[in-house]
């Protein structure tokens, strides 16, 4: 049995600005009365806990990952966390739906890409907002094969991340290969992970496409995190629909 990728995804991502994120996201919503939120893909709930911190408000939690959400319960007991479908949460409404940290890029095909902007248009209102992140599938992913490595030291211990992404040309299906060692320098202790995870890389204009089938009427694109408008240079985008 593989060790749990999920156990230290926080300390693997422990360099993501989740607070510029955050801030990015009060940005957007200071003209929205916010009471009610709710966090599509929320992982080990980094950023409910974020938003909560601040604005003590209603958020539900949601993540297929039952490890994830058992993290995400003991970072803060008065969020929702739950491994329900978006389908079954009876809730509607909601001021804010965020889905961050590419979890559009795990559909596999348009059908599934639309569904899921079906299912987050039926939970807003007229006045909510959508907020969501995304790779840029116009940008060009040119090699077959490209690695990373990633080092994060502290006084307890040494992470060494080597990333490999392989992705064939003309295919939009890109195969992400974590080949993690975690060294405790206070012991002789020595973990290794390997996890793979594969995602699909869409372009702008499909993203936006799906968008304006499911209903959405209002959709800007920027770069990521930022008030700049994107271009093809840029590996990283972000939704704002309504």
């Amino acid at each position: 049995m593989g060790i749990n990728f999920d156990k230290y995804y926080d300390l693997i991502f422990s360099q993501k600005d989740y607070k510029k994120e955050v801030l990015y996201i009060f940005k957007k919503t200071k003209k929205i009365k916010l009471s009610k939120i709710l966090d599509v893909g929320c992982g080990t709930g980094s950023h409910s806990n974020l938003i909560y911190k601040n604005k003590k408000i209603k958020i539900i939690a949601l993540d297929r990952s039952k490890s994830a959400i058992k993290i995400a319960r003991n970072k803060n007991k008065n969020i929702l966390f739950s491994t329900k479908s978006l389908k079954l949460i009876e809730e509607n409404n909601f001021d804010l739906i965020i889905s961050m940290f590419n979890v559009v890029n795990y559909f596999k095909d348009k059908k599934k890409l639309n569904n899921f902007f079906k299912d987050i248009k039926n939970k807003m209102s007229k006045k909510s907002l959508f907020i969501f992140d995304a790779w840029n599938g116009s940008f060009s992913f040119t090699n077959e094969s490209v690695e990373e490595k990633r080092v994060i030291k502290n006084k307890n211990f040494i992470l060494t991340n080597n990333i490999k992404s392989i992705k064939k040309n003309l295919s939009k299906k890109i195969s992400l290969n974590y080949s993690i060692i975690l060294n405790f320098l206070k012991s002789d202790k020595k973990i290794k992970i390997n996890h793979k995870l594969i995602q699909f890389l869409w372009t702008p204009a499909e993203i936006k496409k799906a968008l304006i089938n499911a209903g959405f009427k209002s959709i800007v694109i920027k770069k990521s995190f930022t008030d700049r408008s994107f271009t093809k240079k840029d590996l990283k985008i972000v939704f704002l629909a309504s």
